[in-house]
């Protein structure tokens, strides 16, 4: 019987996202993603996040998200450099750079006049290129 110990481990509650070097601090979760797919594969899966509603339209997502919404096609939508860094003990151990990232699909989640929960949208984005740094 084996067992798997907790040391020099990642725990999945830590981690850091940025767009254009700004902090998103409303990201609640990232689904599982791809990151070594064969060479030229053009049919990347598209990076799933969760994240809360804000109020704000200054917020660095909602700019993204308006600049969007009000692009004509597809192909006019802005592209940014979206990063996911994986943190231990607060040391940055991984990270991801999905370099040429458009918006690609926004689910607004359940609204309820009797929750007091925070609303959570769901984001899908797509990408040009991937990157994974080991820096631990």
């Amino acid at each position: 019987m084996s067992h798997v110990s907790g040391e020099n481990t990642l725990q999945v509650n830590e981690f850091l996202v940025t767009l254009d070097g700004e902090a998103i601090d409303t990201i609640l979760s990232c689904d599982m993603f791809e990151y070594l797919t064969a060479e030229g594969d053009a049919d990347r899966p598209l990076l799933t996040f969760y994240k809360q509603v804000e109020d704000s339209r200054d917020s660095v997502f909602n700019r993204w998200l308006g600049e969007t919404l009000a692009s004509q096609s597809p192909a006019s939508r802005p592209r940014r450099t979206f990063v996911v860094t994986a943190v231990n003990d607060g040391n940055a151990i991984r990270r991801w750079t999905f370099t040429g990232a458009w918006i690609a699909a926004v689910a607004q989640g359940s609204l309820d006049s009797t929750s007091h929960e925070f609303a959570v949208e769901r984001v899908k984005l797509g990408y040009d290129r991937i990157a994974c740094d080991l820096i631990g």
